[in-house]
């Protein structure tokens, strides 16, 4: 269900930014302002009406940018961002129905998982990579290694999102079951709106450093 190469870039980068944008040129702006911090993975959410133009946009224009489609609720959308050439989808939940479609599409996709019964139905589609969503509002690690731990030595990996800031992403880079860790910390609304680029690409620099310190 996760090709193997991005699950390896994702692990490489550590950590992604995850954007609600109403407009496909600042998904463009933000992604590059990202990339000039060293995070070059950019989740954009469908929830924002330019979600869908700034995946376009954006794997159009900065063909070196590993891109994810976020917020993935629908059959239709599945089919959308296959289209647009996304490399990794995401959904806040478990659909059976989405879970299908991606696969059946070749997508690379992880659904969105809480419990031990959800991980189980993860696996059973062939999900090695799945999100752990909402991370902090479930417990944090201590509550993903508890519930994650009848499935030891399966190969899981999580993609944790959810009121995860700068403050707690060492912790989380340490976990071994941590593929990367998204969040819209990276991107502030504010500095979107006020075109603070530069603020940005320090915050995924300082955010790089953290994961150079965990990972390299």
């Amino acid at each position: 269900m996760f090709r193997e190469e991005i699950l390896r870039e994702l692990v490489a980068v550590g950590v992604f930014g995850v954007v609600v944008v109403e407009e496909g040129e600042i998904g463009v702006r933000v992604a590059r302002a990202l990339y000039e911090g060293g995070v070059r993975v950019v989740e954009f959410s469908l929830r924002g009406k330019g979600g869908l133009e700034a995946l376009r946009r954006v794997r159009r224009e900065l063909r070196n940018v590993i891109l994810g489609a976020g917020t993935v609720l629908t059959v239709e959308q599945v089919l959308e961002v296959k289209e647009v050439g996304v490399d990794f989808a995401v959904s806040p939940g478990l659909s059976e129905r989405v879970l299908g479609a991606a696969k059946e599409v070749g997508l690379s996709y992880a659904p969105g998982v809480a419990t031990p019964g959800e991980i189980q139905r993860a696996l059973e589609w062939g999900c090695k990579v799945m999100k752990f969503f909402p991370a902090e509002g479930l417990g944090g690690l201590r509550y993903l290694k508890m519930a994650s731990g009848p499935f030891a030595g399966l190969g899981v990996h999580f993609l944790a999102m959810g009121g995860i800031g700068e403050d707690k992403l060492e912790d989380y880079l340490a976990e071994p079951l941590i593929a990367a860790v998204g969040g819209s910390w990276l991107v502030p609304s504010e500095f979107v709106k006020a075109e603070k680029w530069s603020e940005i690409c320090s915050i995924a620099k300082r955010a790089r450093e953290i994961v150079k310190k965990r990972r390299i």
